[in-house]
């Protein structure tokens, strides 16, 4: 990391004693003073009413994309005005994410009804108020058995990994190579598969509002990682090589994405509820859960007597989200069953602001696109 360089003003204010004093040919001409920049309070900016529980929050692109336990799915303005929604699962949404825009406008989406799905959204990207198309459904993901809790991209976007109730973590394929394949899918004639028309007629309710897109594309799992014994309720994919994931079986793992090996494991005594990890330190990743501190793992650091591992302190309840800034290497955002969501700097023992308003849990936490910061909880 580059080292700054500022004009500090320093003023000591302790006269030190007579038996302290340093002989003046020892005294040294240059003083090095470690700091980090104050950071502006929060302030609440607008909030989106949504019909049932928000459980994901993306807001890395100029839109927001919100999901909600009503299986439905919404963008946002910066402006706090809903201009999409979508039927996108059967049952509640668990997780959603933008790819990188280098993919173009594409977010997965994953629910209880053990699938994930990838969305064309061309709103991702809009700026104003005005007339969007509504996100269309390209392709459905199946291979897990159980509610599917957490999806993170790879850094390019061409791949992504899952982590479900079923104890495993699935890598799948995505991006631009998949949205070429649904499209040649769709253009194939209708004559093609008479039984997948039938099957997508089923799925139509009498309700036409609560119809759930399948897309015309079906995608299987590339990869399977297994380790842990219970849910798998965070996954992080921080730089090419390396992902990382939580349980409930107290255990946040390291896995070489390449050769699929898991080189590195910490083991809590508590359920792990989420994870983040930021691609400026691959080796550092921050994990939170059924305790009221969150902590952070460097997997560079010698294991013995946790000397890798640092506590943070100050939520009073279960932490249930953790994010870290796009912006700072430093900060992460953090949000808690105390109804409260809270901005730290990792060289401070104390959170930089805590952030209330929430009137129940605080279920999900994300910094989101600068500039301005926008952070959405």
């Amino acid at each position: 990391m580059d080292v700054e360089e500022t004009q500090v003003s320093v003023k000591f204010v302790t006269k030190l004693p007579d038996q302290l004093k340093v002989p003046e040919e020892v005294l040294e001409t240059v003083l090095q003073v470690d700091y980090f920049k104050a950071v502006v309070p929060p302030q609440l900016r607008t909030q989106l009413p949504h019909d049932d529980w928000v459980s994901a929050v993306d807001g890395s692109q100029q839109s927001i994309l919100t999901g909600s336990y009503d299986g439905i799915l919404r963008l946002w303005n910066s402006g706090g005005e809903l201009i999409s929604s979508t039927q996108a699962h059967k049952q509640g949404i668990n997780a959603v994410s933008c790819l990188p825009s280098s993919q173009g406008a594409l977010a997965l989406s994953a629910g209880k009804d053990h699938c994930i799905r990838l969305w064309a959204a061309p709103a991702l990207k809009a700026t104003s108020s005005g007339a969007v198309q509504p996100p269309t459904c390209l392709a459905v993901y199946k291979g897990h058995t159980d509610s599917v809790e957490d999806v993170a991209a790879s850094p390019s976007g061409g791949a992504f990994c899952s982590g479900a109730w079923d104890g495993n973590v699935h890598i799948w394929r995505t991006g631009r190579e998949v949205a070429l394949a649904s499209e040649e899918a769709a253009l194939a004639p209708a004559t093609a598969s008479k039984a997948v028309s039938k099957k997508r007629k089923l799925e139509i309710t009498a309700d036409a509002s609560s119809a759930v897109a399948e897309g015309p594309l079906q995608e299987a799992a590339k990869a399977q990682l297994q380790g842990h014994s219970q849910c798998v309720s965070g996954v992080a994919w921080p730089d090419q090589d390396t992902i990382y994931s939580g349980s409930w079986d107290h255990s946040v793992r390291r896995w070489d994405a390449e050769t699929l090996v898991n080189t590195d494991i910490h083991n809590s005594n508590k359920a792990i509820y989420c994870i983040a990890a930021s691609a400026a330190a691959a080796s550092v990743v921050a994990f939170g859960g059924a305790d009221r501190a969150w902590r952070l793992w460097d997997s560079r650091q010698s294991k013995k007597d946790d000397m890798g591992v640092k506590a943070f302190n100050s939520h009073t309840d279960w932490i249930t989200s953790i994010a870290w800034s796009p912006q700072s290497e430093h900060q992460v955002l953090t949000s808690s069953h105390d109804k409260s969501a809270k901005l730290w700097d990792t060289r401070a023992a104390v959170p930089l602001h805590t952030l209330e308003g929430h009137t129940d849990k605080a279920g999900v936490s994300r910094s989101v696109r600068p500039p301005g910061e926008l952070t959405a909880s």
